[in-house]
């Protein structure tokens, strides 16, 4: 992949971490999650988060599941086949928006 791309890892426990400490900052957060109702709730209550910035969706379609993550339209992190890459290539950055809001448009609460 030439698209401007360096691997990156964010592990669990960091990811959940930055996750708060961002929303405490009042960034606002949309995540998709996919699986069954079952699994969205465990993950909810794993995290316990209740702010106002924070939405967090699921969608039981699994065929549809990408790992990413955009700040601010200007910076994603994504993965293909078990790396992680961060890009801020704007058609890249564009396609992954796209795909993100159709699926968080589906997505249940």
């Amino acid at each position: 992949l030439s698209l401007d791309c360096i691997a990156v890892y964010i592990g669990p426990k960091s990811y959940f971490k930055l996750l708060h400490s961002k929303l405490e900052e009042g960034v606002a957060i949309k995540r998709l999650g996919f699986g069954s109702r079952q699994d969205y709730n465990t993950i909810k209550d794993k995290l316990k988060v209740k702010n106002k910035n924070y939405i967090f969706k699921y969608d039981t379609h699994i065929d549809s599941y990408q790992r990413l993550l955009i700040i601010d339209r200007r910076l994603l992190f994504f993965g293909v086949d078990g790396l992680f890459f961060e890009s801020r290539y704007q058609p890249v950055i564009l396609g992954f928006l796209k795909y993100f809001l159709e699926n968080f448009k589906k997505g249940k609460i």
